[in-house]
């Protein structure tokens, strides 16, 4: 079976935030190519088996992200006003003149499809406020014997 849906099973998501410090911070170059191997396995085949890449990171050129992985990642965004350069290595040097945008807005590509949007003013105020709002909807529920039962 070739789709992780048809055999009942959850996408997973391995989100991998601030990637170039990651690399960065892998000193011995055999554990480095082990990663990059197995980051490179998961792009190529991961959709398949429902195991998604993410990866957040401000210069997706080569140094840091192999070609094969970045080509491979089906849905990428560049926030605000990014040069020539970013909107080339993330969308191809078809797109590198896009225009330049505000703090607030950005580009999405989803296979594809390229799409401008904008987002609010996000900051951590209202990150924390829907932290425990989240953790106050899903938080679990304490029983009697004090043991811990799912909310439903």
């Amino acid at each position: 079976v070739n789709n992780y849906q048809k055999l009942g099973m959850k996408p997973l998501f391995l989100v991998v935030d601030e990637f170039i410090y990651v690399i960065e911070s892998i000193r011995d170059k055999k554990v480095r190519d082990d990663l990059t191997r197995r980051l490179t396995d998961i792009a190529l085949r991961g959709r398949a088996a429902g195991v998604f890449l993410m990866l957040i990171l401000q210069r997706p050129d080569s140094k840091y992200l192999d070609t094969v992985i970045r080509d491979n990642i089906k849905a990428k965004v560049v926030l605000g006003d990014a040069t020539e350069t970013a909107y080339e290595m993330a969308f191809g040097a078809e797109n590198k003149k896009m225009t330049p945008l505000d703090k607030g807005e950005g580009y999405v590509q989803i296979g594809s499809k390229m799409l401008n949007f904008t987002f609010p003013d996000y900051g951590q105020e209202k990150f924390v406020e829907d932290v425990r709002f989240r953790s106050r909807r899903s938080a679990p529920e304490k029983l009697p014997t004090g043991g811990v039962a799912e909310a439903e």
